[in-house]
């Protein structure tokens, strides 16, 4: 009788973190646009990648900037050119914040250049990549 109040003790506890556990959700990805349409830039939470797209053979490099709420940011940048798929860099950032991404490009030929054409901001997006 033992055995069977464990086993059954067992199947109900599977079933319990089943339904308690957080389930996988859509990956959020978020895509901004350089103004000069030159440049794709966005983030999917799934695996925190940031992805960089350079659409333009203007000599620039396609550049995307991100931010966390909590004080990390960074960039991902194409500097090998135009139209040849998307460059993707791979951050490791913390699973309770909220990140920004912003597209622009850049011309790193030149000592001291600012970014250019710059998207703006996106709005703030969830780094989990689950939902509880």
């Amino acid at each position: 009788m033992t055995k069977w109040r464990t086993r059954i003790a067992l199947v109900f506890s599977t079933i319990a973190l089943v339904f308690l556990a957080g389930s996988p959700a859509q990956a959020i990805t978020v895509w901004m646009s350089a103004t000069n349409g030159a440049a794709t830039g966005g983030f999917q939470n799934v695996g925190d990648h940031v992805y960089v797209i350079d659409k333009a053979a203007d000599g620039m490099s396609a550049v995307t900037y991100w931010e966390t709420d909590y004080g990390r940011s960074g960039h991902c940048r194409d500097g090998n050119g135009a139209n040849n798929g998307t460059t993707t860099c791979n951050e490791d950032l913390w699973e309770e914040g909220f990140v920004r991404v912003m597209s622009c490009v850049r011309d790193y030929g030149l000592p001291y250049s600012l970014p250019q054409y710059c998207s703006g901001w996106s709005g703030w997006h969830p780094i989990k990549g689950f939902v509880v």
